[in-house]
């Protein structure tokens, strides 16, 4: 019965600190202003769990002291003791001397009725920097000091590299009780790290398989002897013993042979060029005898792009592969600059041949055109002398073959101008021809972009 009034009591001085603490929030968010006065309504109403949830939500979204103390209230009025302890001590701090002598003795006596009902826990854990979590709520490393509701409850310490520990604590009120939660430290695994440069491998540890193997794979091992074995069809197992120390990171290289007795092998021919090398699964190559599966090519030599080929043989195939690498950069930029080279001296040769032609076809015009007046001259003269003149015929015949003679240096002259243009031209086309390629680049515009903002709270 005594303890039926106590908790009637308190939960009318509850509800009647409740009353005094009306002022709306000062805060402008309607979120928190909402819940807020949900909660009040629903701790006026008796309903401190629902006003909790209220109150706890009104708090995220504005963390005003006034929201602080109802929440407060609402623990103590619920029976949260060590809650209601937590949430006014904290109001304390933050509002101070501001709340008034009047509100600091209520709160005062809220917290001195509460300090009586619960206990106090001391937790030391090791090692120090371990994580505690206490009904599900994770409190910062090191040890703790906590105040607790009469009951159980449950105690859960984790660390990096330690084996976690979970408790149960059952505790009275008013009690002071002192814990140390020690953790073991986890055993470091090792691991081993498969190197293979064969595809499909099988692995089996300590008679168990464990998949395939890659070029690079870890696999997590207890410390100790383990024994490894590495298959693939065609080839000869490979079985290998090791020892790994407590956290040892070892490496294993597959060293797996071909199995010259096995029906199962394919022949393969590689064509490549002249002066580059094949590599097979890393090992040098030279054709013949290959173990079915997959596998990967790798031609390489000076002056070329290493090619990398994967491909897949059946058993007993024969197959052929032809690879062409692309020739190195820096060998093909030394014969495009040697092609460039041989261009731009042609361009220069035509050039100057065009020149050269032009010079000849231009004086042999002047030339002609000389020759060609002096003829009209003399074939004027020679027409007006020619009743009386005797030799007549043999004047006429020189005049013909000086008409025969200039017409054929007109036609040397315009021949040698033709050439002079398509030399020129010639040149022209390979001295382009003959530069070096440059990037271009573009510069595409678009529509701009239009930010909006748009307002949502």
């Amino acid at each position: 019965m005594r303890r039926r009034f106590d908790w009637l009591f308190y939960a009318a001085a509850a509800s009647l600190l409740l009353c005094w603490s009306a002022p709306a929030l000062a805060d402008d968010a309607s979120s928190a202003r909402e819940h807020f006065a949900r909660g009040y309504t629903l701790a006026e109403s008796g309903n401190p769990d629902a006003a909790i949830r209220e109150f706890e939500q009104a708090y995220a979204a504005s963390p005003n002291p006034t929201v602080l103390y109802n929440l407060g209230q609402a623990y103590a009025a619920a029976g949260r003791s060590s809650d209601a302890i937590e949430t006014l001590q904290q109001y304390l701090r933050v509002v101070g001397s501001a709340a008034g002598d009047a509100r600091i003795r209520q709160v005062s006596s809220v917290l001195e009725y509460h300090a009586a009902r619960v206990a106090k826990v001391t937790v030391t854990v090791e090692p120090v920097h371990a994580v505690l979590t206490v009904d599900g709520r994770t409190l910062d490393p090191g040890s703790h000091s906590l105040t607790l509701d009469p009951g159980p409850h449950g105690i859960w310490l984790s660390a990096p590299h330690f084996e976690p520990k979970h408790a149960r604590v059952d505790v009275i009120a008013h009690e002071n009780r002192e814990l140390t939660l020690t953790l073991e430290p986890r055993p470091e695994p090792a691991q081993l790290l498969l190197v293979c440069s064969l595809r499909d491998v099988r692995v089996s540890v300590d008679g168990g398989v464990r998949g395939l193997a890659a070029n690079a794979r870890n696999i997590v091992l207890e410390s100790g002897t383990h024994r490894i074995r590495l298959e693939r069809d065609g080839y000869l197992p490979d079985e290998q013993t090791v020892e790994l120390s407590p956290g040892e990171t070892l490496a294993v290289y597959c060293r797996l042979a071909v199995d010259p007795k096995s029906p199962q092998q394919a022949r393969l021919t590689v064509v490549h060029p002249q002066g580059t090398s094949l590599s097979l699964d890393s090992n040098t190559f030279v054709g013949g005898l290959v173990p079915p599966g997959a596998h990967e090519l790798r031609v390489s030599g000076s002056g070329y792009v290493t090619e990398l080929r994967q491909f897949a043989l059946s058993p007993r195939q024969v197959a052929k592969l032809t690879v062409l690498p692309e020739r190195a950069s820096d060998v093909l930029s030394r014969a495009q600059a040697q092609a460039r080279k041989r261009l731009r001296l042609a361009s220069y040769v035509s050039a100057g041949a065009g020149v050269l032609s032009g010079a000849l076809a231009a004086i042999l015009y002047l030339d002609n055109h000389n020759r060609y007046a002096a003829w009209q001259e003399e074939s004027r003269q020679t027409v007006r002398t020619l009743p009386e003149d005797p030799n007549a015929a043999s004047r006429l015949d020189a005049l013909l073959a000086e008409e025969n003679s200039i017409r054929k240096r007109d036609s040397w002259a315009l021949g040698l101008s033709v050439f002079s243009c398509s030399a020129v031209a010639a040149s022209a086309l390979l001295f382009i021809a003959s530069r070096d390629d440059r990037d271009q680049i573009m510069v595409t515009t678009g529509a701009l972009t239009g930010l909006r903002y748009q307002r949502s709270f």
